[in-house]
């Protein structure tokens, strides 16, 4: 019996972790590319291994976050985020934004993903990102990579160590 009940535990676990990451990789596929430009920060965490810390010149704005539960970016004809504006959904999507979600944790309220994991040796590569580049669907946003100051995606795989 017991052996039966862990079975059926270890299947549900796996399927709720298997539908997450079918979401994930589904928004990747379908979700809308936008760019946020990204603020200077300390590029590497010597505790995590290779890993940068992420800060958006628009989280720098004056708009409080804490008094809203999501934003509308506004994106230029490259899809760049430019600025910030308390507008609802429908709104938004007709003025040519993005509504996203903002989220709190441990460094403040965020709009987009705070941190960016890349593979060992690729420090230099990763030091001229200039934009993240972020898949939006429904309110929620992923990290898809980064790019340069030409909006194009930095790919390690094109580079040789």
């Amino acid at each position: 019996m017991r052996a039966k009940i862990f079975f059926l535990l270890t299947l549900i676990i796996l399927s709720v972790l298997a539908y997450n990451v079918f979401k994930k990789e589904i928004m990747l596929a379908r979700g809308q590319t936008f760019y946020l430009e990204l603020a200077p920060v300390d590029p590497r965490s010597l505790l995590q291994g290779d890993y940068m810390q992420l800060n958006y010149k628009i989280s720098n704005r004056d708009l409080l976050f804490e008094q809203y539960d999501h934003v509308c970016l506004i994106l230029n004809d490259k899809k760049v985020a430019e600025y910030l504006m308390d507008l609802e959904h429908d709104e938004c999507e007709k003025s040519g934004g993005v509504c996203i979600s903002v989220h709190y944790d441990r460094g403040g309220y965020h709009v987009a993903p705070t941190s960016f994991f890349f593979q060992e040796g690729y420090a230099q590569l990763y030091e001229t990102a200039r934009y993240a580049i972020l898949k939006h669907s429904g309110h929620k946003v992923l990290l898809k990579g980064l790019a340069d100051k030409d909006l194009k995606e930095i790919c390690p795989a094109c580079h040789s160590t």
